[in-house]
């Protein structure tokens, strides 16, 4: 119980104090958010509901910088990098907003 409040409190600092991640079009992740554009899913990674190639981008260099992450968590706390992203997928879903767009049951629908 210890480990997965540990691995809480990580992830919930990996999010709140990452910056905002630009790309071509200077889109935040949460801008996409807000624009329908991305969505969570229940392995911690960011989804493309777009097939834009800067929305491509921007998940693509959030879900490395959130792997990174994960890992450190993993091999900090003795855990499997499969039981991090479970975790933080489950939290950021729970946490997605009202509109926002989440992985679940094999296809995007907004919360």
């Amino acid at each position: 119980m210890k480990k997965l409040f540990a691995i809480l409190v990580v992830c919930m600092t990996v999010f709140v104090a990452s910056p905002a991640i630009t790309h071509a079009a200077d889109m935040s992740v949460t801008d996409a958010k807000a624009s329908g554009l991305v969505g969570e899913k229940p392995d911690g990674l960011l989804g493309a509901v777009s097939a834009d190639p800067a929305v491509s981008a921007l998940v693509s260099s959030t879900n490395a910088a959130r792997l990174s992450k994960y890992r450190g968590v993993a091999d900090k706390n003795g855990l499997t990098l499969q039981q991090v992203q479970g975790v933080a997928g489950d939290k950021l879903i729970r946490e997605a907003k009202t509109g926002h767009y989440i992985w679940r049951g094999g296809s995007w629908q907004k919360k």
